[in-house]
């Protein structure tokens, strides 16, 4: 059983993928400042597998004690993990059925709406896969009806994309409800204003019992910094 478990529940473009990461790293696990080039593969597992198993929802409750039982075996006491709880709102239950003492995390991105939607483009939708991503592709198309002709030779004259991979899967241009009730913070104190963060992150720390730790909130405003930068830029080019 695991001792902690945070549940991230946000929208595609919130960041919430990062967020679970940072969480983590409070407890021993690796930081990742980008989690498309740079992903933790387990961390990602629920929402990977939300993608690709037809009867996800259905087989829910034998997929999570599944997936806990992995925990088990990696000998994995605490972990955040991001979720799209909107798309199955009655998952929330079903967690808590497992793990009792889950907590859930839900990021309010109300008035930052375009910020969030042009990063998912950036981030997902657009973001180019080379052959490094093999296993990504691999795992993210099998159960997909797409021609693997066609994302081979893509694949090989570089115009990939996460797109190609889901092509019905677009931006939001609303806001999506997040069912989970029990922690929300703010997008723009978390993520644009770092003016705020530190006020944000003690909060945080103190409703999960974390230790505050300086290094790793060093770590988020400067990757929050970057990602600012590194859309501006990408919405230069479009």
């Amino acid at each position: 059983m695991l001792d902690q478990l945070v549940i991230v529940d946000y929208q595609e473009g919130a960041g919430g993928e990062f967020l679970a990461s940072f969480i983590s790293a409070h407890w021993g696990r690796k930081l990742s400042c980008d989690t498309q080039r740079d992903p933790d593969n387990f961390q990602k597992l629920l929402n990977s597998y939300g993608l690709t198993y037809t009867n996800w929802n259905l087989e829910f409750d034998a997929h999570f004690a599944n997936w806990l039982a992995m925990c088990n075996q990696q000998l994995i006491k605490k972990i955040s993990v991001p979720y799209h709880l909107y798309k199955w709102p009655h998952h929330v239950q079903k967690i808590k059925s497992h793990v009792p003492h889950a907590r859930f995390i839900r990021i309010n991105v109300i008035n930052h709406l375009d910020i969030v939607m042009a990063d998912f483009e950036r981030k997902v939708l657009n973001c180019k896969l080379t052959i490094k991503d093999i296993h990504e592709i691999s795992f993210l198309s099998k159960s997909s009806n797409i021609d693997k002709r066609l994302l081979v030779n893509k694949l090989k004259d570089g115009s990939l994309t996460r797109q190609d991979l889901f092509p019905n899967i677009e931006p939001h241009d609303c806001i999506i409800p997040l069912p989970s009730q029990d922690i929300e913070i703010d997008y723009g104190s978390w993520f644009i204003d770092s003016n705020r963060t530190l006020a944000a992150y003690k909060e945080l720390c103190s409703q999960l019992g974390l230790v505050p730790n300086l290094l790793l909130l060093h770590r988020l405003i400067n990757r929050n910094n970057k990602n600012q930068e590194d859309l501006k830029k990408y919405l230069n080019t479009i």
